[in-house]
Parts: structure tokens; C-alpha cells; sequence
């Protein structure tokens, strides 16, 4: 017989798609989140879904303000514990100016 290999990686939008297949979610009620915009952000944008870049990586601010609007990151964050809701922040004691916790 015939064997048949597919190997797949980023910023193919098929692992995103099998991902969520396998949750039963839709691309619309999931997010990419990376820090890079020629892998994770362009997978997930397309892929169609809402995408967040974290400013801790490779890519920039002004690398993704570049970008053709329909390819820009739909939130850009300096931290990815911008993603937590506020009640999260409260309980585990972190604000804006604690120096332990900037680096996260």
C-alpha cells in the first residue's frame, strides 16, 4: 500500500482548526495569542480568529501597526497576564507598579 504523511506547523490554520474540532468550539469564540506575527498572529488571523499579541517576543508594535489592517493582531498587549480579568489580578495581589510581577 500507499502511505500518506501530512506534517503541519504554524502558521498553517489547520492545527488551529483540528484543535477546535476536537474541543467543539468555533474560531469565532477562540483566541490566538503569541508574540510572533508571521506565525502565531497570521495562523490565527487566518484562521479567523480574534488574535492577541503579546509585546514580549520578536515582534513589535510597529511591526504590527505595518501591517495590512486586515492582518494586524485585534488586541496588542505589553504582558500577557493582560488577558486575565481583573478579579484574578485582585486575588493574587498583583497591581500596575508591583515590580514582582512585570516580567510575566
Amino acid at each position: 500500500g500507499v502511505a500518506c504523511q501530512a506534517n503541519f506547523g504554524k502558521p498553517d490554520p489547520i492545527m488551529l482548526t483540528e484543535a477546535l474540532n476536537g474541543l467543539d468550539v468555533t474560531a469565532d469564540r477562540a483566541m490566538m495569542v503569541g508574540d510572533r506575527l508571521g506565525t502565531d498572529i497570521k495562523m490565527g488571523v487566518d484562521g479567523g480568529m480574534k488574535t492577541a499579541l503579546v509585546l514580549t517576543g520578536d515582534s513589535t508594535l510597529e511591526e504590527a501597526q505595518a501591517l495590512p489592517e486586515q492582518d494586524r493582531p485585534t488586541y496588542v498587549l505589553d504582558r500577557v497576564d493582560r488577558l486575565l480579568p481583573p478579579w484574578v489580578w485582585e486575588e493574587m495581589g498583583w497591581t500596575e507598579d508591583n515590580d514582582e510581577y512585570s516580567n510575566h
